[in-house]
């Protein structure tokens, strides 16, 4: 759906109500608040479930061969192996991982972890489980919990030591030799953009330069109408607050929707 398309659904929704608009600028901000808003509310169940959700296919990446290698590890000891998060931080603009002696593999922007399974020296996908920071002690040193090739644990930790500027996975494997972990992730969306002096879409244009041209939502027309629809009933009750009823301009909502 082009990105004038979808301000213009936008506008429809709200004047049905009665209600002044807004422009394009705020409307870019709510737009990319919405859909990060939608995403959270799928991604529940396919976290859950583990299972594939069309409604977030397009934005899921799995690291489980070509063109995105399983991460290697980037250290290890007697207890521990380590795993870079693939994600950009302030202090790690490259958002790449070396998957072998001479290649480097650019991966997409992490949002957030839907599962993870380690790949043995062998090749054998190996379950993990997330382990929580206070059950870390009790579990490690329980000989009933302690890892085994029937439980590997996992938990996510700073990567000062290990991945400068990232974050980590520290993965509990007990005498399984696991040498690489396949993540299923959902990426961070493109970020929509309705360029009122161009609104041609342009795709390319994803540093929104004013004059380049729009970029439209990724989803389909389906899920971008439901996204729309949501950011409808977001603006109107936040219209319709009593609270915000003296204060209804561009610069308010662009507070609130922050």
């Amino acid at each position: 759906m082009k990105a004038s398309k979808a301000y213009n659904l936008f506008l429809q929704g709200v004047r049905r109500e009665k209600t002044s608009v807004i422009g394009p600028d705020i409307w870019n901000l709510l737009i990319n608040n919405v859909v990060l808003k939608w995403i959270n509310m799928k991604q529940n169940n396919v976290e859950r479930n583990q299972s594939f959700d069309d409604d977030l296919s397009i934005i899921t990446v799995t690291t489980d061969g070509l063109p995105f290698y399983p991460l290697l590890q980037l250290a290890s000891n007697v207890d521990v192996k380590v795993f870079p998060v693939p994600e950009k931080t302030f202090s790690n603009t490259k958002n790449t991982h070396k998957y072998d002696d001479e290649n480097k593999m650019s991966y997409p922007d992490y949002l957030r972890l839907l599962n993870i399974r380690g790949i043995d020296f062998d090749g054998n996908e190996i379950k993990l489980t997330s382990l929580k920071t206070n059950e870390e002690d009790e579990i490690l040193t329980n000989e009933y919990t302690t890892p085994s090739i029937e439980e590997c644990y996992y938990r996510v930790e700073d990567g000062s030591v290990y991945y400068p500027g990232g974050r980590v996975y520290k993965v509990y494997s007990g005498d399984i030799d696991i040498v690489k972990i396949k993540l299923s992730y959902l990426r961070n969306p493109i970020e929509y953009f309705l360029d009122e002096s161009n609104p041609s879409d342009n795709v390319s244009n994803v540093d929104h330069v004013r004059g380049k041209g729009s970029v439209p939502l990724e989803f389909d027309d389906l899920r971008t109408t439901k996204i729309i629809d949501m950011a409808v009933r977001l603006f109107l009750e936040i219209k319709g607050d009593p609270r915000y009823k003296s204060l209804l301009n561009e610069q308010v909502v662009n507070k609130i929707i922050k």
